[in-house]
């Protein structure tokens, strides 16, 4: 989960995000525009959280290219 910014009190500046780690996200089919998936292992509440206050980070990144490279797309030429 991702918290409000935080700012200096002096000067106003972003201090950042203070970050908590909530649950896993399963990921159940992923199609050429969207993906779904279920989350597992919650932590936290998760009535109170505010839309966009969960966010996937760089590993995403990673499995992504990971199942892009893995995942022929129907009507897809081989290159």
């Amino acid at each position: 989960m991702v918290s409000v910014e935080i700012k200096g009190p002096k000067t106003g500046e972003s201090l950042g995000r203070v970050e908590t780690p909530c649950c896993e996200v399963v990921v159940d089919r992923v199609i050429p525009k969207v993906s779904h998936g279920h989350l597992e292992h919650v932590h936290v509440p998760l009535a109170g959280v505010r839309t966009g206050g969960l966010q996937l980070r760089s590993l995403v990144k990673a499995l992504g290219r990971a199942v892009e490279s893995a995942v022929r797309i129907p009507g897809e030429r081989d290159q």
